[in-house]
């Protein structure tokens, strides 16, 4: 997809060679994107009851009446909480992402295992980091690259996969990998520079990873805030209501320490 051209390493000029994509590369980046999404699925199924379901933390009725409409866009679990539903949503997620990392059908696995985890990630964002939402990035952009036609059962009839693909898709996609470096070096960046005009003795005192902690206290405090509202339809949730994702002694402040 995304206007494909196929070229010879050996003839490839400086800048497209760094472009160009090696199916063989893709293939195996399918396969590590599928296995981290397969053990996110195994991993919240553990706790879908609790996080997903009208026995849970936030029933759907709760969540849908919530005033803040941003927080409530499309999920297919939006359909049903009910716990047999919401299993068989799970059932269908680990599926798809087994067929992704397997390259069954891959162009069909990679849209269904996208369109599941993005309703899963709407269903309850009290429970997300920026990594769940990176990932869904990272297989959103990954379905228009060519990465089914090795290492897959696929299989790529034919192909040289010793050729570089160029195609607008994939220079999409290197940037949004680079972004993400590029955003959080300009973030430490920041507070080096604010450490400094505060008098405070930054470089070369290892702090650099404490001061980037500290950027997610907002959004914890934004987290602890939505818990709040949805509290007053879980009174009586027998997951603990909010305290069950943030307990009551967790402070986000920077001067309080948590192991």
């Amino acid at each position: 997809m995304g206007a494909e051209k196929a070229l010879e390493p050996a003839k490839v000029p400086g800048v497209s060679r760094v472009i160009g994509l090696d199916l063989r590369s893709l293939g195996l980046w399918r396969i590590a994107l599928g296995l981290v999404l397969l053990i996110d699925w195994l991993t919240r199924s553990f706790y879908f009851r609790a996080h997903y379901t009208a026995e849970g933390i936030l029933p759907l009725r709760a969540y849908l009446n919530l005033p803040d409409p941003s927080v409530r866009l499309w999920s297919a679990f939006y359909l049903n909480d009910a716990p047999w539903f919401v299993g068989l949503l799970f059932a269908l997620g680990t599926l798809s992402a087994l067929a992704l990392t397997l390259g069954y059908r891959t162009t069909w696995s990679g849209w269904i295992a996208w369109v599941l985890l993005v309703s899963l990630h709407h269903r309850n964002p009290l429970v997300l980091t920026k990594g769940d939402s990176y990932l869904s990035l990272l297989i959103f952009w990954g379905n228009f690259l060519p990465w089914g036609k090795a290492f897959s059962l696929d299989g790529g009839v034919g192909e040289d996969l010793t050729r570089l693909r160029q195609s607008v898709a994939g220079v999409a996609y290197l940037f949004q990998v680079c972004f993400l470096y590029w955003q959080r070096a300009l973030s430490v960046l920041q507070l080096g520079i604010a450490g400094q005009r505060a008098g405070l003795p930054v470089a070369g005192t290892g702090s650099a990873v404490a001061l980037s902690f500290h950027l997610f206290a907002p959004c914890v405090r934004s987290c602890r805030a939505f818990s709040a509202a949805a509290a007053l339809a879980l009174d009586t949730s027998p997951w603990g209501g909010t305290d069950y994702i943030f307990p009551s002694g967790y402070s986000p402040d920077p001067g309080t320490q948590h192991l």
